[in-house]
């Protein structure tokens, strides 16, 4: 799984990380999981999420803390997670950035 996921980008299944979308690449290589219907899935940078990732590093490298980018995402209005996918997100309601948001989207290794 790893190794799909790392050097071949399959998705391996559950909620896909804010800033990307999921697309489809294809029937699944196992004859079998493709007789099912499976396909294969495949990560790829969101055009209205992806740009505020990359922004939200270049703010953290630039050496702006944490909270300070989570203000300024809520002064900006930027939607966080739940507010840009309300959908996948309806077990949250709350339409704020916090501080361990914008950690775990700095931690993600994707």
């Amino acid at each position: 799984m790893p190794a799909q996921t790392g050097s071949q980008g399959h998705f391996r299944g559950g909620r896909q990380p804010y800033g990307y979308r999921l697309v489809d690449v294809g029937p699944h290589p196992i004859a079998e999981h493709a007789r099912w219907g499976r396909r294969l899935h495949q990560l790829e940078p969101d055009p209205v999420t992806g740009p505020w990732v990359r922004w939200i590093f270049a703010l953290r490298v630039a050496g702006r803390s944490i909270a300070g980018i989570a203000r300024e995402l809520n002064d900006r209005r930027v939607p966080c997670p739940s507010g840009a996918d309300p959908e996948r997100n309806r077990h949250r309601s709350d339409r704020a950035w916090r501080t361990p948001t914008v950690a775990g989207i700095l931690e993600n290794p994707r």
